[in-house]
């Protein structure tokens, strides 16, 4: 099995790193893979490449700005004149948990 084209165009040398899935996730994989004409490391390796490259929006995302300094939906809401039900969709979107309401935003 070759080497991934994203992997041979970089300078940096190679580390090998284990990974746990479990059954279910390995075996999707492993027919995505085999598509390619891959093995499931080397699959890996490659999405683990693409998604390194991939954009962030965090600095020009006003939801997940305000999601990382701590605020709640409600408060990102209110903040951006947008509904709850907006903000957590979006936050969602991105895998990513509420945060809780803090003492801060009680007493406000």
């Amino acid at each position: 099995m070759s080497t991934p084209d994203s992997m041979k165009r970089t300078k940096h040398e190679l580390v090998r790193t284990p990974v746990d899935l479990d059954k279910t996730t390995f075996w999707k994989l492993a027919a995505i893979a085999e598509v390619h004409d891959m093995k499931v490391s080397d699959y890996l390796a490659e999405i683990a490449v693409v998604a390194s490259r991939a954009k962030t929006p965090w600095d020009s995302d006003p939801i997940l700005w305000r999601w990382r300094d701590g605020l709640t939906d409600k408060r990102i809401a209110a903040e951006l004149g947008l509904t709850n039900a907006a903000v957590s969709r979006h936050r969602r979107s991105f895998g990513l948990p509420a945060n809780k309401v803090t003492n801060r935003e009680v007493a406000a």
